[in-house]
C-alpha cells in the first residue's frame, strides 16, 4: 500500500472531498485514479463536496483545532526562515507554519503575510515622514 493510500485511509468522507477539491489536480494519473476509486468505493458523490464541508462545519467544529477551509484536523508543522529586503539591509524571520495536510492551507502563513506587509508599511511610512 503506498503513503497516498494509507493517507486516503485516515480521512474521513468529508475530509475526503475537501482533498479531491483542493488538492486533486496536484497529483499524477495514478495518483487522481487512487482518489477516484477511494471515492467511488466510499460511494460520495463529487456533486456534494460543499455540502459535505459544509455539514462539517456545521458539525460545530469551527475553532483553532480545525482548518478553516475544509475544517479537518490534520495538520503537519514546519519551520522556515523567510528574509524580507528593502534595498539597505533585510531582516531574517524564523516561523513555524502549521499547515493543513488535506487541503495545504495555512493560516498562520496568512497572518504571516498581513503581518509582513504591514510592517513593511510602517517602514515605509517612518521613513517618509
Amino acid at each position: 500500500m503506498s503513503r497516498l493510500e494509507e493517507f486516503i485511509d485516515t480521512l474521513e468522507d468529508f475530509e475526503l472531498l475537501a482533498f479531491y477539491k483542493y488538492r486533486y489536480n496536484t497529483f499524477l494519473r495514478d495518483s487522481q485514479v487512487k482518489i477516484i476509486t477511494e471515492i467511488e468505493n466510499r460511494g460520495l458523490n463529487l456533486k456534494d463536496i460543499d455540502v459535505f464541508i459544509t455539514n462539517a462545519k456545521n458539525m460545530g467544529i469551527d475553532d483553532d483545532n480545525y482548518c478553516p477551509r475544509c475544517f479537518s484536523s490534520k495538520f503537519y508543522y514546519a519551520n522556515e526562515t523567510e528574509r524580507l529586503y528593502n534595498s539597505y539591509y533585510f531582516i531574517e524571520i524564523k516561523n513555524d507554519f502549521r499547515t493543513c495536510l488535506v487541503c495545504l492551507y495555512s493560516q498562520d502563513k496568512e497572518r504571516n503575510k498581513n503581518e509582513k506587509r504591514s510592517f513593511w508599511y510602517r517602514l515605509t511610512k517612518n521613513k517618509e515622514s
